[in-house]
């Protein structure tokens, strides 16, 4: 396991939790070629039982098509590798997404048309303690920046509104409003109305307030609104 002192790549035994075999398939050539000590685990179900598996420095998962639900996965890695470092491969420009991991506890991420070119520097800085994301995320990840609009929408997708209920009370087309919901969504880094309103109500995101007091007057009549949305998207 890291230790936090220097270590060649040699020295270090990495993980790679990747299902799709393209992917993984990158990953592992990406790690051979720089001299990490691949482990020979194949997919995440082999790795969720892990008795008589040597420890590992850091584990490679994926958020991409195909793979498990990148914040889950997060969770039950620090669960089950305690002291390894998490590295997510990504899609190309997901900010939202990588500050949602990073926020729960992940050390790194690359993109996955890059990470033949950035995967090895990546494993090797956060095995050293670092917390290394794309350079061209850097600015991303600070609170993400929600239209007046997208605000008002999302108060109102959190007091259970449906799309339809939120179009009437401000006289927008359905589809406008859906509009302003995967925009919202894309900023937020989630995928649905219940991933939505989770983020918004953690305490720890201190989006709450804002968004909540935006739609207060435009809530605040008609019908008493459901207290939590269902998990449907969009």
């Amino acid at each position: 396991m890291n230790t936090g002192a220097p270590q060649t790549s040699g020295s270090l035994a990495v993980l790679p939790l990747i299902h799709e075999g393209g992917t993984r398939a990158r990953v592992v050539a990406a790690l051979t070629r720089d001299g990490f000590r691949c482990h020979a685990a194949a997919a995440a179900e082999e790795h969720l039982s892990p008795a008589g598996r040597d420890p590992v420095d850091a584990v490679v998962f994926a958020a991409l098509p195909g793979e498990r639900e990148p914040l889950t996965m997060l969770s039950e890695l620090h669960d089950l590798d305690k002291g390894a470092r998490l590295v997510v491969v990504a899609p190309a420009g997901q900010a939202g997404l990588v500050r949602r991991l990073i926020s729960s506890g992940l050390d790194g991420a690359v993109f996955e048309p890059e990470l033949e070119e950035t995967l090895a520097s990546t494993l090797r800085a956060v095995c050293a303690g670092q917390l290394v994301v794309p350079r061209k995320l850097g600015a991303e990840l600070e609170k993400p920046t929600l239209s007046s609009r997208e605000k008002q929408i999302l108060g109102m997708v959190v007091l259970g509104l449906s799309n339809s209920e939120i179009a009437a009370r401000l006289v927008l087309a359905e589809s406008t409003v859906k509009s302003h919901l995967h925009s919202a969504y894309r900023k937020l880094g989630v995928r649905s109305r219940h991933e939505a309103a989770a983020r918004i109500l953690d305490p720890a995101g201190s989006l709450g307030t804002g968004i909540l007091s935006i739609s207060e007057g435009s809530a605040s009549f008609g019908p008493s609104p459901r207290r939590w949305p269902s998990s449907t998207a969009g």
